[in-house]
């Protein structure tokens, strides 16, 4: 069962979580892990995966997230996405012990950013997911917006 994403007042922020969310669980569940990925949001009001070069070799998570950032910025800078969302599986701590957890970052054009995490636990015959927390994002696609008038 895939949580509840309604988490913003963004529409195509919700239909970017709503989509990689559970592309990211379902990786999880076949794999029980799974590398760094990205969607954009276009102008035409399509999600697509963030395109980058797959023939090349990443050597850890970071550098995977790297070349998303350097694609999505390359395509914020030309307008041709509203949004973009970045997916990887990372350990927080929470509660002094530490957690799994799918993080979605998520920035939008008009100046939204935001981190969501899902707690997870692997069970026997799958896995049990979280609520999510939202946290305030950092700006790091978009350039910020202009708030001088």
């Amino acid at each position: 069962m895939s949580p509840s994403l309604d988490l913003t007042p963004r529409d195509d922020l919700n239909e970017l979580l709503s989509t990689i969310v559970p592309f990211a669980q379902e990786i999880l569940a076949e794999h029980g892990e799974f590398a760094p990925l990205g969607a954009v949001y276009d102008t035409d009001g399509l999600i697509r995966a963030a395109a980058i070069d797959t023939d090349r070799d990443y050597p850890d998570a970071e550098a995977l997230i790297g070349e998303i950032l350097v694609s999505m910025r390359a395509q914020a800078e030309t307008g041709e996405i509203d949004a973009a969302a970045i997916c990887s599986n990372v350990s927080i701590a929470q509660d002094d012990e530490e957690l799994d957890a799918i993080r979605i970052t998520l920035e939008h054009r008009d100046g939204d950013a935001l981190s969501v995490f899902f707690t997870y636990e692997k069970l026997e015959g799958g896995y049990e997911f979280g609520e999510p927390q939202v946290l305030s994002g950092q700006r790091v696609i978009f350039e910020p917006p202009d708030i001088a008038a």
